[in-house]
């Protein structure tokens, strides 16, 4: 860890930390970030490193452990076998094995009996526009997906903006559906950097909300 280190581990902004995970989760190909109308993102490199000094110093921050992160970037291998395991664990074509959108997530509705845009997606949707969010439309992406709820929180929590919606979105949806969804996800793929990322997914939003339960802040 560089000398700067300590002084960027004080000044990191948890809602850095949410956008990290969104980035790592986002399509490797895709060049335009962001679904929703947010702030431009502190981002920690291309895909081909994602473990930067300020991805460091967020994992000091949440108190995630240097071995995971290292696990992370050390998997990221080849950017084409990248790109085609995304593809083919979270777009398709067909039946995608891993949906990344809440609502496909339910404990009242597995993944095999799953909603599209089913409630899940109407919940954040106003919490979207609570926070004074709208969708980007021509991403054409819907608003439960787990990159534009990762994007939502970091814009909620950013200066203090919403933290009532980022508590939500972090306790209600995110926490109660990414768990399974990594599971899912470190069973079916074949690629070693979404392997990592699925595990450290659940431990990084974990202590994403310990830290914001910890904060005095108020709405």
């Amino acid at each position: 860890m560089s000398e700067s280190a300590p002084t960027l581990i004080a000044a990191l902004p948890l809602w850095a930390t949410a956008q990290l995970i969104a980035d790592w989760w986002s399509d490797p190909t895709d060049t335009e970030t962001g679904h929703v109308n947010v702030p431009e993102p502190v981002r920690s490199g291309e895909h081909s490193d994602p473990i930067g000094e300020v991805a460091t110093a967020a994992a000091e921050l949440l108190g995630v452990d240097a071995e995971t992160m290292s696990a992370l970037s050390a998997a990221i291998g080849d950017p084409t076998a990248l790109a085609e395991e995304y593809e083919r664990l979270l777009v398709g074509p067909g039946q995608t094995s891993c949906p990344p959108y809440e609502s496909m997530w339910y404990e009242d509705a597995p993944q095999q009996r799953g909603i599209m845009m089913g409630s899940a997606a109407g919940q954040v949707l106003a919490l979207y526009r609570q926070a004074g969010l709208t969708m980007r439309p021509h991403q054409g992406e819907l608003p439960d997906h787990l990159v534009v709820e990762l994007e939502a929180l970091a814009w909620s929590l950013e200066q203090n903006r919403a933290p009532a919606v980022a508590t939500a979105l972090l306790n209600d949806h995110l926490l109660a559906w990414l768990p399974r969804f990594c599971e899912r996800v470190v069973a079916e793929t074949n690629h070693p950097y979404y392997r990592a990322l699925a595990t450290l997914t659940p431990t990084w939003t974990a202590a994403m909300a310990d830290r914001l339960e910890r904060l005095d802040v108020e709405p």
